[in-house]
């Protein structure tokens, strides 16, 4: 029997009814998520050897798992997966450290950051979540100094874009929202 790890952002209380009801959901839209996916069926059900596993999971926003399309890459195999609502796999992954990013990494949901996965005797689900915290440029739901100094760089016009200095929402960043900014780093998110 296969076992899994589940890796993200599930609140600690409740999990097993999560995984429920997002498996009950993915049963529903099965036909559409793993169409075109290389995984065999909802939930970790791809058909691997024995020295391979599965790392399956969706991008999670305000409690569930968002209905968005991009592409997520997982390094260092370099290989890429469909997300399609909100919905990827992997199958096929020998054990070892990789990195899942998605693409793309801003929308009006929030921002996702680099989310680490250890593959090591079982399969793995992951949850990866947005941030919507001013100056939480890595999404990692905290703010720490060098993202400040990457929202004061956008304030200069040396930096390059953190959708998430913005705090406002109107499209500038500028002392305001450094402070607000601030605010994160030294009360958290």
């Amino acid at each position: 029997m296969r076992r899994r790890r589940d890796i993200g952002d599930f609140p600690k209380a409740g999990v097993a009814v999560v995984v429920t009801l997002l498996a009950s959901l993915h049963l529903l839209s099965a036909g559409a998520a793993h169409a075109q996916s290389s995984c065999s069926g909802p939930f970790l059900s791809g058909t691997n050897g024995p020295s391979t596993y599965v790392i399956e999971g969706c991008v999670w926003h305000h409690g569930g798992c968002s209905v968005e399309y991009g592409t997520m890459t997982l390094s260092p195999l370099d290989r890429s997966a469909q997300v399609e609502r909100s919905y990827f796999c992997f199958d096929g992954i020998p054990p070892g450290e990789y990195r899942l990013s998605y693409s793309p990494q801003c929308n009006p949901a929030g921002c996702t950051g680099v989310q680490r996965v250890s593959v090591v005797d079982e399969d793995v689900y992951v949850v990866i979540g947005r941030s919507n915290c001013p100056g939480d440029c890595n999404a990692d739901r905290k703010v720490n100094v060098q993202e400040v100094i990457r929202c004061v760089a956008q304030v200069l016009g040396e930096g390059s874009g953190c959708r998430l200095c913005d705090a406002n929402g109107d499209y500038q960043v500028g002392v305001a929202d450094l402070v607000v900014v601030v605010g994160s780093l030294l009360h958290g998110c």
